[in-house]
C-alpha cells in the first residue's frame, strides 16, 4: 500500500498520462539519492584506517572516481534539466517541492564530498609538524617573566593562588605586580578615585598582602582599578608590561558563570599576554610565605 498507494491516487486524480510524469519525478528524486550513496561508498571503502588490508587499491579508487563523477553529472544535468522545464511549465511540486529540496541538498552533497579529503590533507599535516625545540631551562623562566601580574580578588581563595604561584616568583625571581579591581557600584561611575569603604578595605588588604611578599624577599608593587574586573585587569596588565598574568578560576559550571561570572574566560579574549590559572576552591590553602635566606632558598 505504501508503494502503490500514492501511484494510484494520483492516476485517478490526473488520470492515466500523469503515469509518466510520476515515474519521472520518482527518478529525479532517486537521482537525488543515488550520489549520496555513491560518494561516501568510494570514500569508506578507500580509507585504510577503517578497511584496513581490505581498502581499495589505487587502481580501483581511480575507476570508483571516474564511474562517481560520471553518476554525479549525469544526475546533475537531470536533475537541472527536469527543474528547469517544470519551471517552464510551472509545475508546483518542481516549483515547491523539487527545487527547494535541491538548493538545500546541494551543499550538502559538496560537503560529503570534499570533507574527507580536507580532514586527510589536515591529518597528514597534523603528522609532519616537527618536535618544538625547548629553550635552556637555566635561564628561561628569568628571561620570559621579570613581570609577573597576580590579580587578587580580596577574598579567603586568594590563599591557593598564592600558595600555587608563589613556587613561580622565587624561581624566576620575577618583580610581583599585585592587582585588585573594586566592584563596587560607586567604583563602576567614578574609577579608581573612588574612596569608599570597599575601596579603602581593598587597598589595606593588598598592601598587607604586599608587605608580606616583600618580608619574603620579593620586590612587588600594587595596582587598584575600578570597575569590570576582566577589562581592568587586562589594561593594567598592558600599561605596566607584564609578562604574565596568575588568576584565580572557581571552576564554577554553566549556572555558576552565570550567577558568579566567569573573569578568566572574559579575560583571555581581552589580552594577548599569556594567562596561568590556578584553581580556587572553598578550601582554601594556606597562604603563609616561608623566610628566606641570603640566597632565596626557602629556610628549613
Amino acid at each position: 500500500m505504501l508503494a502503490i498507494g500514492p501511484a494510484v491516487a494520483t492516476i485517478l486524480w490526473r488520470g492515466e498520462r500523469s503515469a509518466d510524469d510520476l515515474l519521472i519525478l520518482s527518478q529525479v528524486i532517486l537521482s537525488l539519492q543515488l550520489s549520496f550513496a555513491v560518494i561516501p561508498l568510494v570514500h569508506f571503502t578507500s580509507d585504510r584506517r577503517k578497511m584496513g588490508v581490505f581498502a581499495t587499491p589505487l587502481w580501483g579508487r581511480v575507476l570508483a572516481w571516474i564511474a562517481a563523477v560520471i553518476i554525479l553529472a549525469l544526475n546533475v544535468k537531470l536533475v537541472l534539466g527536469t527543474i528547469a522545464a517544470g519551471l517552464e511549465a510551472g509545475h508546483f511540486a518542481v516549483r515547491y517541492v523539487l527545487l527547494p529540496v535541491t538548493v538545500l541538498l546541494a551543499p550538502l552533497l559538496a560537503w560529503m564530498l570534499f570533507e574527507p579529503i580536507w580532514r586527510g590533507w589536515r591529518g597528514r599535516r597534523r603528522m609532519m609538524v616537527p618536535t618544538p625545540i625547548l629553550s635552556p631551562l637555566e635561564s628561561s623562566l628569568a628571561q620570559q617573566y621579570g613581570r609577573i601580574a597576580l590579580a587578587l580578588e580580596a577574598s579567603p581563595q586568594d590563599g591557593n593562588i598564592l600558595a600555587g604561584v608563589i613556587p613561580l616568583l622565587r624561581t624566576a625571581r620575577a618583580e610581583v605586580l599585585l592587582i585588585h579591581v573594586v566592584e563596587s557600584a560607586t567604583a563602576r561611575f567614578i574609577g579608581t578615585t573612588v574612596d569608599d569603604e570597599e575601596a579603602r578595605h581593598d587597598a589595606d588588604y593588598l598592601e598587607r598582602v604586599a608587605g608580606r611578599l616583600r618580608e619574603a624577599g620579593m620586590n612587588c608593587v600594587t595596582k587598584i582599578g575600578a570597575g569590570d574586573p576582566s577589562e581592568e585587569i587586562a589594561r593594567i596588565a598592558e600599561e605596566e608590561h607584564v609578562d604574565l598574568i596568575v588568576a584565580g578560576s572557581h571552576g564554577h559550571r554553566l549556572l555558576g558563570d552565570l550567577f558568579h561570572g566567569s573573569t578568566v574566560s572574559e579575560l583571555r579574549h581581552l589580552t594577548s599576554l599569556p594567562i596561568l590559572t590556578i584553581r580556587t576552591s572553598e578550601t582554601t590553602l594556606p597562604a603563609s610565605i616561608p623566610a628566606t635566606t641570603d640566597t632565596g632558598l626557602p629556610m628549613r
